[in-house]
Order: C-alpha cells, then structure tokens, then sequence
C-alpha cells in the first residue's frame, strides 16, 4: 500500500498534468479521426490507436508542454511503451489504454516479465530510507464520449477477463476548479480527493 506522501504526490501531480494532457488527448483523437478517416475504429481498431498514440506522444514530448519535472519516456518500439517520469520524484506513470475485458478497467500484465514485476509494485531503499513504489498506470478511456484520464496503483498481476487488485485511484478532473470541491466514497467515510482515494477492488497500451 501507498505511503499518505506517496499519495498526496499523485494528487496533487493529477491536478497539474490533467489540464495539459486532457487537450493533448483531445488533440490526438481529432487528428486520429481525421487523418484516418476512411478507415472504420471498428473495423480497425489497431490502426486507430497506434496513430492515437503516436500523436499523443509527439505533442506530449514538445518541450515545455509537460508541468516541470515530468518527461516523456519509453521505447515506442517495443509495443508502443510510453511513459511519464519525474526523476526527481523517482515517478513514473506507464500510460495505457482502459481494458474493455477486465472487470474493473485495468489492463493485467500479461506474461512480461517486467510488466508482471511492475504490476506488483515494490519498495526499495536509497539512502537508508525505504522509498514506497512510485510507478503508477496512466490509463486513458478514449471509448467515451467524454476521454478520461486516471492514475491507479496495482497489487497484482491480474488475468484476462478478470481483475486487477488496486490499492489507490486518482481521476483527473477536466474543470481545475472541481479538484476544490471533489469527493469520493472511501473504505468508511467520504474523503476529499487531497487526502487520497483508496480503493478496495481488488494489455494494451493506448
């Protein structure tokens, strides 16, 4: 489980990075659709979000879009892995697509190793302090018709058609404003979005 920092961070990263990358996301899909147009999201499904991703990550990565300290990472050779980091924070947000198989919309591992290991999550020391896990998912619903973004924090690996166990739940709010009067319905007692949403339940890429 996430340490109340570690949570906090999150939270107060969600209300920085969503009025970026919501017009990021939005940007992308309009340019998704025009440019592949002729070709049907239904029929060619696939198609769509490989260029969706590849548009997010070519507007996310032009410098001085992205709130200070976070960078656009990852090899979009390799299944079009792309992630969020903030190394002075030891954070990172793997952005992927909302799986439409699983029962609570986080994609599970899969059989990759390092995706498996990733999805547990693990703690670790540096300067004999213990450092809680800081690399969450950044999953994208594009299937709405409103896009949403949202950060959770797995504890397991998860299967296909299944669920994927979470511990912690951030969504990004489109209007800034809302972050000062949103709350959710926690384990006990309804808690302001600033103290944390913790969560009790419990592979694609965009």
């Amino acid at each position: 489980m996430l340490d109340n920092e570690t949570r906090r961070f999150f939270i107060r990263e969600a209300a920085s990075l969503a009025p970026v990358l919501y017009p990021i996301l939005d940007d992308a899909l309009a340019e998704t659709m025009k440019r592949l147009k002729k070709y049907d999201a239904r029929d060619e499904p696939l198609l769509h979000a490989h260029h969706r991703r590849a548009a997010f990550r070519r507007r996310a990565k032009v410098e001085g879009v992205l709130p200070a300290g976070w960078a656009v990472r990852g090899n979009s050779r390799l299944g079009g892995q792309m992630l969020l980091t903030n190394q002075n924070e030891r954070a990172s947000l793997r952005v992927l697509s909302e799986s439409k198989t699983n029962a609570n919309g986080v994609p599970h591992a899969g059989h990759n190793l390092a995706r498996q290991e990733a999805w547990l999550g693990h703690e670790e020391f540096s300067d004999g302090e213990l450092i809680s896990d800081r690399n969450l998912l950044l999953l994208m619903d594009t299937t709405l018709a409103m896009p949403s973004l949202r950060i959770v924090h797995t504890t397991s690996r998860g299967k296909y058609k299944g669920r994927v166990e979470c511990d912690f739940r951030v969504p990004f709010l489109r209007d800034a404003a809302e972050y000062q009067h949103a709350s959710f319905d926690g384990a006990d007692e309804e808690e302001d979005l600033f103290a944390a949403f913790i969560e009790d339940e419990g592979l694609s890429d965009v």
